[in-house]
């Protein structure tokens, strides 16, 4: 049987939609992978490709695989095991799937980590969200309270 792979996803175990629910890291997984076969179902049947089958590819975000991963990544393990031109065993493929993929998601987590790190640096020097760089600087002081402006006001304030 050939898997035809129609989506990937990532889960979260430690989201607080899978703890309010009682998921191990592995059932959620396996929550993820039931839903898409669901969402699926209907358009799966209609490809009518004879030995073509849907099976999601599902991770989590710290590096756990779903079932049907596995076995996917097993498929092309197969399959550049038999191919003359490879140069891969079995286990050597297997293997390469597997870091492929972690690599993959730890760039991913990584993309994360470093946006959310940028905007709060950014948060924190403007002032918080959505307040142009030196927001609280640009006013000058009252008159007549004794003390000179900080600086000039900004065009148009």
């Amino acid at each position: 049987m050939q898997v035809g792979i129609d989506t990937v996803s990532v889960v979260l175990p430690t989201a607080p939609s899978h703890v309010s629910r009682g998921l191990s890291p592995g059932a959620c997984c396996r929550a993820r992978e039931d839903a898409k076969a669901f969402r699926y179902q209907d358009e799966v049947e209609s490809w009518n490709a004879g030995d073509l089958s849907f099976a999601p590819f599902v991770m989590e975000a710290f590096g756990a695989f779903g079932e049907d991963a596995v076995q996917i990544c097993k498929q092309i393990a197969e399959a550049a095991a038999d191919s003359e031109t490879s140069g891969w065993s079995r286990v050597e493929a297997m293997l390469a799937c597997a870091a492929a993929t972690s690599v993959a998601m730890l760039k991913g987590n990584a993309y994360i980590v470093r946006s959310c790190a940028m905007y709060a640096r950014r948060a924190a020097f403007v002032g918080g969200p959505g307040r142009p760089i030196g927001a609280g600087d640009a006013r000058p002081r009252a008159r007549g309270s004794g003390r000179p402006p900080l600086r000039r006001p900004l065009a148009g304030t």
